[in-house]
């Protein structure tokens, strides 16, 4: 089954439905990391164009997104390796 790149409904894995809700979850958390990780790469991206067009406040605002991303996607990934390991908080 293909998906397209904005598929928030399920994770396009082609996983058989036998999985676990835990295995599905932990699948779908690695999803919305590595999806969110393609929009740090496109924020920090559309920063630069700002700035070369002499935009220099959105290319801040943008700078400033992109960092909260990548704080929020270190929690994420945090959650996928405590999920895998089967750790307790």
């Amino acid at each position: 089954m293909k998906t397209n790149h904005h598929d928030h409904h399920g994770t396009g894995s082609g996983q058989p439905c036998s999985m676990t809700d835990l295995e599905k979850s932990t699948l779908l958390l690695a999803h919305m990391l590595d999806h969110n990780r393609h929009h740090e790469e496109e924020m920090a991206a559309l920063a630069e164009r700002f700035e070369k067009a002499e935009e220099p406040l959105a290319a801040k605002k943008l700078r400033i997104a992109r960092a909260r991303m990548v704080e929020a996607n270190l929690a994420l990934l945090e959650a996928l390796n405590a999920a895998s390991a089967g750790e307790d908080p």
